[in-house]
């Protein structure tokens, strides 16, 4: 999948999740997280990568979110 189509995911994922705390993008982009993305991302399918995308983006709000997706 190419990085552009996992961003419009997210960018859709977040539009729909906000009760998360999402890291912006200027944030992201200080961090480097794109091409941390690239580094560890081993998933096997286009979903996956999406999903693993939007978990590098956002942090659940609670301890018991976090478990949840632990």
């Amino acid at each position: 999948m190419a990085e552009g189509t996992i961003e419009r995911t997210y960018y859709s994922y977040r539009a729909r999740a906000a009760d998360e705390h999402h890291i912006d993008d200027i944030t992201c982009a200080d961090l480097s997280l794109d091409s941390v993305f690239e580094r560890v991302d081993r998933s096997s399918s286009s979903p996956g990568g999406s999903v693993l995308y939007a978990w590098a983006r956002t942090q659940p709000a609670g301890r018991d979110a976090l478990s949840a997706r632990l």
